[in-house]
């Protein structure tokens, strides 16, 4: 929570010195959708500072929806309709579900860096990504592919269509 309300600070900071185009991602963990009122906290410090929800996106990963899969979907909701933007972080790694696009209000999709590796499934790798931004664009998300690593990987992503790399 320390670390979200120093996020929150420098939001406020950045938009007194007009940086309003700038806006910081938090990540949420299994144990934070368990242990704390996410909605309470994060209106909370929004309002405390006077910050755009916008602009503090909130990254969860599949791994939270493994239970109580429908009260974690309302919690997303609420702070969706509150105002903020919700990323899905890391998909591709680990057990990626096409349903959880389908369920969860996301806005943005970030892909992980493992259909990236230069191995020789490169080729199937290619055809994920290009598959997964189509599906993604058609949902009306944004994309980013996070571990972009060397000139050949930035080259070719930057054909994709995935909106930040």
């Amino acid at each position: 929570m320390f670390i979200w309300e120093q996020a929150v600070k420098r939001l406020a900071y950045w938009a007194s010195i007009d940086r309003d185009d700038v806006s910081i991602s938090v990540n949420i963990s299994v144990k934070d959708v368990y242990y704390i009122d996410l909605f309470e906290t994060f209106t909370s410090l929004v309002e405390k500072y006077r910050v755009d929800p916008k602009r503090l996106k909130l990254e969860i990963t599949e791994s939270i929806f493994m239970t109580e899969k429908e009260r974690q979907i309302d919690i997303i909701n609420s702070l969706k309709e509150y105002g903020f933007l919700i990323e899905i972080d890391d998909f591709g790694s680990g057990y990626s579900s096409l349903n959880m696009l389908k369920e969860v209000p996301a806005d943005i999709l970030k892909m992980d860096m493992a259909f990236l590796s230069m191995d020789k499934n490169a080729s199937k790798g290619r055809k994920i990504i290009n598959t997964i931004i189509t599906l993604a664009k058609a949902l009306g998300m944004f994309v980013i592919i996070e571990g972009v690593e060397n000139k050949e990987q930035l080259y070719y992503l930057s054909g994709t269509g995935a909106d930040y790399l």
